[in-house]
């Protein structure tokens, strides 16, 4: 069975502390909310989507720094009958104070929040854990 490659990518800021950008589907996505995701294209790799995702989700591709987590999440959807195997690069996107999000259609609503509003926002628990170990890897750079 195929595994199809998607990244994940946390956008945080230092506020007082760090918050995340979450991102809130339209109804016929589920309204959920969720951070930055998507496929990577084939011959592309996983940082480089990572950058182009933010950029078409939220219009911070080139504004953030990015960096590897040390998590991939892993899951299975099962459509029209057959399942589908995901493996998903985790990154954290440090952006600066005041820069604006510029929302794609994928998404009805963005709002920076807490890391712990974020993980109880999302909706699902590779996120939650993508979100912890994103904060968790920015921390420790600035120790």
């Amino acid at each position: 069975m195929t595994e199809h490659r998607k990244v994940m990518v946390i956008p945080l800021r230092m506020n007082r502390d760090w918050e995340v950008l979450v991102l809130k589907r339209p109804p016929e996505k589920g309204s959920v909310w969720a951070p930055v995701t998507g496929n990577v294209e084939p011959g592309e790799r996983p940082e480089a989507a990572a950058r182009r995702e933010l950029e078409e989700e939220t219009g911070l591709g080139d504004v953030s720094a990015l960096h590897r987590v040390d998590f991939v999440n892993k899951f299975s959807k099962t459509a029209g009958g057959t399942k589908k195997d995901f493996v998903e690069d985790v990154f954290a996107a440090v952006v600066r104070q005041g820069k604006p999000v510029r929302l794609s259609p994928e998404h009805v609503e963005a709002k920076w929040v807490p890391p712990e509003a974020a993980e109880t926002l999302v909706a699902f628990d590779g996120c939650k854990e993508g979100i912890r170990r994103a904060v968790a890897k920015v921390s420790s750079l600035l120790k």
